[in-house]
């Protein structure tokens, strides 16, 4: 008897354990979820912040620049005009012009650095929100790019186009586009260097979690529903598989707005920058890369705009100079 009693108040037990784990997996779901939106508002807000940042770098690098040539050309007019005050002799109005030259040059060099990275981080932004909206949102809300979604963002016409960050100049600045003057070609070329880099990385990245990806969802379709980690404890292969698809999103974002969309800037306004012996190592990885995301549509498409927008950016990325230098 009373081992039967035992029996019994066992599997009561069981089954509550059971029914009590089944209500907290569907609750961390939820919150898992939730993290994941914000994270994602979060990445965009990121690069807002940055897009601000470089801004107000920007404004006051131009600032000084703008200073700084208004009192080179006084100088120089003085010196023209060989104009100064009472007992200033010619060799002090060179000086002055040759002081004042010299804090020109230096402030324009800032200044378009700075005016670089200002426009540079513009472009990321807009890729980065673009891919938002077209992408994480409708997976965020649930909804199908069809009837469904017309619908609803003719009444949400806050969430139907993305913003567009738009160069904003300072006093005036008529140069509105990425330069090689002032010995910015240095700086741009080890960016160059970076994103290609980064490129290959992110290659590396989406090709082992394409892969990992591919293994779990066959685990999946046997019935499996945990798997040995690497310390040996069990874990639940869709968590596992959240995450994956959380990386392989994060490296098309990092491929979007910073190598796409940078590089696409440069190749549209075809400015040369030496990026050394990079492009056989970046198309080598591009074809692995495309040859393994076979399997999945979305990477498919991201590598054949990798194959056209990154090939064309590193045939004129490999010039030292542009033809208008």
């Amino acid at each position: 008897m009373l081992l039967d009693e035992t029996e019994k108040i066992a599997k009561a037990r069981l089954a509550a354990a059971e029914v009590f784990s089944q209500q907290i997996s569907e609750n961390a779901k939820n919150v898992r979820a939730n993290k994941l939106q914000v994270a994602k508002k979060e990445e965009v807000q990121q690069c807002v912040q940055e897009v601000d940042k470089t801004k107000k770098l920007y404004f006051e690098e131009e600032h000084m620049a703008h200073e700084a040539r208004d009192k080179a050309h006084d100088a120089e007019e003085k010196l023209k005009k060989k104009k100064g005050r009472i007992f200033q002799s010619i060799t002090s109005l060179q000086k002055n012009s040759q002081k004042f030259s010299s804090r020109r040059e230096a402030c324009d060099i800032q200044s378009t650095k700075a005016r670089n990275d200002y426009i540079l981080a513009l472009v990321a932004a807009n890729a980065h929100q673009s891919r938002f909206y077209e992408t994480d949102l409708p997976d965020i809300l649930q909804i199908t790019r069809q009837y469904s979604a017309e619908c609803f963002l003719q009444e949400n016409q806050v969430l139907g186009k993305p913003l567009k960050y738009d160069f904003d100049p300072c006093d005036n600045d008529q140069v509105r586009t990425i330069c090689v003057e002032h010995h910015a070609d240095i700086c741009l070329g080890k960016e160059a260097k970076k994103w290609a880099s980064a490129f290959m990385k992110d290659c590396r990245s989406l090709r082992d979690s394409n892969k990992e990806l591919n293994r779990l969802l066959g685990q999946i379709a046997k019935g499996e529903k945990t798997m040995e980690s690497s310390t040996g404890e069990q874990e639940d292969i869709e968590q596992k598989l959240e995450d994956i698809r959380n990386a392989i999103r994060k490296a098309e974002i990092a491929y979007t707005a910073a190598c796409g969309a940078k590089r696409a800037r440069f190749s549209d306004e075809k400015r040369g920058v030496e990026i050394d012996g990079r492009a056989v190592s970046v198309r080598r990885s591009m074809r692995i890369w495309a040859a393994s995301g076979s399997r999945r549509k979305k990477s498919q498409s991201v590598a054949a705009q990798a194959k056209r927008g990154i090939l064309a950016a590193i045939r004129n990325s490999c010039r030292v100079r542009d033809e208008s230098l």
